[in-house]
């Protein structure tokens, strides 16, 4: 049994905590790093949002900007200049430069796209650049929506206007892609009213809203080939990608559907996960695999198959040594429309990936945005529906609870507040109160991730806090005043009144 680093002061019927510890900021060498194809080390950033920096004489506006961490959901603009992706719940877009460096990182300015309070998610570019479609869940479940954009002339930022909804479905929608003549969006989803449901493809029209089934067949990730006729989509469990060394018959497959002739074409065979396919215009595919043991980036020859190619890896993340995980490696990827780039998520980077050069390296993207960003240090719940235990004291005065992973006491007692005893990045549970209600019991996964039982000590009461009042001193007996002493020789002598 471990005993837990605070103390519990009991004051006013609840408890306080006084911690012991603090966390620090990690230093510049302990951050997590990919290894690349050539076998250097990328920074990939500490996983966590940086709060703004407060500008200080000297200090550069680059600086005093707001790092992005945790970027999501990249996709890029038809000619490959500009990338937008998910972060902090909003869309963002940043211009890329014309010629990619040898080693990044490189530092973009992100301008946010979208401000509702929802979330948004994935995007994707309509052929020609003039519409984004995205993933949100702003009314409700995610569905799709589509806003037109404008490229300002000379700063290369983008402009949105008025977003439009396009599915209307209580069940989730995912996107895939614009058609190849950009009149509809191709997306899977999982509402087919049957018992054994599967994600299917479908395409809905940007000009009525009418919503088709693609195909029959089960599949997700739809990706329209630019000549029209050719639908690249995964086949099989989608979850597996969080395995990338699972072998076996969930493993997804890429494969190739023909809307000329509704034909299909298996592209992948391997025992890994194949999937997430672009179909460049000189008629190769980009694709993701786990092939290797990581999720990395593939490419298949124009018309070539696992079976009648081999497929050539273009990025080669792996755990470098010391290390835990980079994240199953790729786990978003995206390809421009004509075929020049690539943009991929790997952990909390963002990087891109140059396809018109054999045996290019993926460059590491440093996004910034405005350090006013309208993010918060701090959210305020109300926890009070989101207990998961309690346990009364033995006295029936203090009630213990567990709320999202934490450790919580008040008083049983009418207007008391509630106090937090824990603070920590593990899952707390299983509360036990001592006989004499001085100290309580809990498990916890930290900090080894092994669930242990700690203890939490009541270390002052609520008598040796509260003050006391100096006791009121007793009244004093009243003394009888004393009868003042005359000295007869000065004394006033009475005399007769005068004879009449």
């Amino acid at each position: 049994m471990r005993t837990h680093s605070c103390a519990l002061a009991v004051c006013y019927g609840f408890a306080s905590l006084f911690p012991l510890s603090c966390h620090a900021v990690a230093p510049e060498d302990s951050v997590p790093r990919l290894a690349r194809e050539d076998g250097s080390a990328a920074r990939t950033g500490s996983g966590l949002v940086v709060s703004p920096i407060s500008v200080r004489a000297g200090m550069s506006v680059e600086d005093s900007a707001e790092v992005v961490g945790l970027p999501r959901s990249p996709c890029l603009s038809p000619d490959g200049r500009t990338v937008v992706f998910s972060w902090a719940g909003d869309l963002w877009a940043a211009s890329l430069p014309m010629e990619l460096p040898e080693a990044g990182p490189v530092t973009v300015i992100a301008q946010r796209l979208t401000s509702h309070p929802a979330d948004e998610g994935q995007a994707a570019f309509s052929p020609d650049g003039s519409m984004l479609a995205f993933e949100s869940d702003r009314d409700g479940a995610r569905n799709l929506y589509v806003m037109p954009l404008r490229l300002v002339a000379g700063s290369g930022g983008l402009i949105a206007g008025e977003a439009r909804r396009v599915t209307f479905s209580d069940a989730a929608q995912s996107l895939g892609a614009f058609s190849a003549d950009g009149s509809s969006i191709l997306f899977s989803a999982t509402q087919e009213p049957t018992m054994y449901r599967q994600s299917r493809l479908y395409s809905v029209s940007l000009a009525n809203g009418q919503v088709r089934r693609v195909t029959d067949a089960p599949g997700y990730m739809p990706r329209a080939a630019s000549d029209g006729d050719s639908i690249l989509f995964s086949r099989g469990s989608s979850t597996a990608w969080n395995r990338p060394i699972y072998r076996g018959s969930a493993a997804s497959e890429l494969y190739r559907y023909s809307l000329s002739n509704q034909s299909f074409t298996r592209l992948t065979s391997s025992k890994a996960n194949d999937g997430n396919g672009f179909q460049l215009p000189d008629g190769s595919v980009v694709f993701v695999s786990s092939r290797d043991g990581q999720n990395n980036v593939w490419k298949l020859p124009a018309g070539a198959t696992d079976a009648s190619g081999t497929p050539r890896q273009l990025t080669r993340f792996a755990v470098p040594p010391g290390e835990v995980t980079i994240g199953h490696g790729v786990s978003d990827a995206n390809v421009s429309a004509d075929g020049s780039r690539a943009a991929l998520i790997v952990w909390d980077t963002l990087f891109v990936l140059d396809l018109t050069k054999d045996g290019a390296l993926p460059i590491e993207l440093a996004p910034r945005v405005s350090g006013d960003s309208g993010t918060t240090n701090q959210v305020r719940l109300v926890l009070d529906k989101m207990v998961s235990e309690a346990a009364v004291s033995p006295d029936g005065k203090t009630l213990a609870v567990v709320a999202r992973g934490e450790v919580f006491v008040r008083s049983t007692e009418e207007g008391r507040p509630t106090r937090r005893v824990t603070k920590t990045h593990a899952r707390e549970r299983d509360l036990a109160w001592s006989a004499d209600g001085h100290t309580l019991y809990f498990s916890t996964d930290e900090p080894d991730g092994v669930y242990s039982i700690h203890q939490a000590t009541v270390a002052l009461t609520r008598d040796e806090l509260e003050p006391k009042q100096p006791a009121a001193p007793e009244p004093q007996p009243k003394k009888a005043e004393a009868t003042p002493s005359v000295d007869p020789a000065v004394a006033p002598q009475a005399t007769a009144p005068p004879a009449a």
